[in-house]
């Protein structure tokens, strides 16, 4: 009887981890759905088709199923010259967007939850919009308005 019991127990916990390593899969049975995985979040629109690209490879290496719960977002050198569209997240609390083409800060302002911003080597970002950040306790990176 113990011997069955341990079996028992042995079958549960290697289809429990199974089942927890393959939790990216769909699980179908006799055409009935035991389990679909969440789908990734999709419900937003960039302005900047290549900060549409970092958002996008960001949602699926993070695997985001929620607006809200993208908090980092790394953005250095891809050419992004807006980031309007960026509200849709209002999880964010670093940002890094250094090295760009930006010329103002559209969404990234409204952030309630940023913490951390890189402006760094977008010289053509006004700074009163990088000091109003300052102001609000973000930490903002931008040498270029140290002057």
């Amino acid at each position: 009887m113990n011997a069955t019991r341990l079996v028992h127990a042995i079958v549960i916990t290697a289809t429990t981890l199974c089942m927890a390593a393959c939790s990216q899969y769909e699980f179908n049975l006799n055409g009935h759905n035991l389990y679909r995985p969440p789908a990734l979040f999709s419900d937003f629109v960039m302005d900047d088709p290549a900060f549409s690209l970092c958002v996008k490879q960001t949602i699926l290496e993070e695997k985001i199923v929620r607006a809200e719960d993208l908090v980092r977002l790394r953005c250095p050198s891809m050419g992004i010259k807006t980031t309007k569209g960026l509200a849709a997240f209002q999880g964010l609390a670093v940002v890094d967007m250094g090295q760009n083409a930006l010329t103002h800060l559209d969404d990234i302002q409204n952030l309630p939850k940023l913490r951390q911003l890189n402006a760094e080597g977008n010289p053509a970002l006004p700074c009163p919009q990088l000091q109003n950040l300052r102001a609000k306790g973000v930490q903002v990176l931008a040498p270029q308005c140290l002057k």
